[in-house]
């Protein structure tokens, strides 16, 4: 590599947005997506004065909730496009995943097969269940 290539590659970097870690300071939907607001954190666990709005969360992390602790890369390196990469201090204990899994199997077990040709339904009380079941018991599982 010469110099020439060397500064050019260096230049390059200027104004690439490093990833950062974050506290979520308010969690909200928009258009059937999930944002949230997070102030930066300093290296040593210390809150700075930069806001970073609206960063995008993966449906996988669901809705978070003020003062988790995230870390926030940018799409391409632009700071204009943030999205949570990973949640800390999410408990997946074994336990905790068996009665996730277990509740998913016992409404998908309740769906009824009716009719010629066979048809599957769920009942209006089934999709309360799965509804409550995302939000309650999900965002116990990633907190």
């Amino acid at each position: 590599m010469t110099i020439k290539q060397f500064e050019k590659a260096i230049k390059s970097l200027n104004g690439y947005a490093f990833p950062v870690k974050g506290k979520v300071i308010k969690a909200y939907t928009e258009k059937n997506s999930f944002y949230c607001d997070c102030v930066k954190m300093n290296l040593d666990d210390s809150e700075s004065n930069l806001i970073i709005p609206k960063v995008k969360v993966p449906k996988i992390w669901g809705k978070l909730t003020p003062g988790d602790l995230v870390n926030i890369s940018f799409y391409e390196g632009n700071i204009h496009f943030p999205f949570v990469s990973s949640v800390e201090g999410i408990d997946m204990s074994p336990a905790g995943l068996y009665d996730l899994i277990k509740k998913l199997i016992d409404i998908l077990i309740a769906l009824k097969t009716v009719g010629s040709p066979p048809q599957h339904t769920v009942s209006p009380d089934d999709i309360v269940k799965l509804t409550e079941l995302k939000t309650v018991d999900l965002e116990k599982l990633f907190k």
